[in-house]
């Protein structure tokens, strides 16, 4: 739907609800393929690492955040590289 979207992980360090690493994607009508190196994720503030260690990822979330969202995703598959 062309609108900017986030993926936020969490790892063993963000121990509180509101810490995550978050990277933004941009959207599209079409079926697109989003590849986001791990690097590109920053810690949503200065308790957390500046970096994630990519084996101590436990959950991901697609995010809409910022603004009122109609959402509108569809995901066939996640992976790592």
């Amino acid at each position: 739907n062309g609108e900017r979207y986030f993926i936020h992980l969490r790892t063993g360090a963000t121990l509180l609800p509101w810490q995550y690493y978050q990277a933004p994607f941009e959207s599209s009508t079409d079926w697109q393929t989003v590849e986001i190196p791990f690097d590109a994720f920053k810690p949503s503030g200065r308790l957390l690492p500046g970096r994630i260690k990519p084996d101590g990822v436990q959950s991901i979330g697609l995010v809409a955040y910022g603004r009122d969202h109609e959402a509108d995703l569809w995901v066939s598959a996640l992976g790592t590289y």
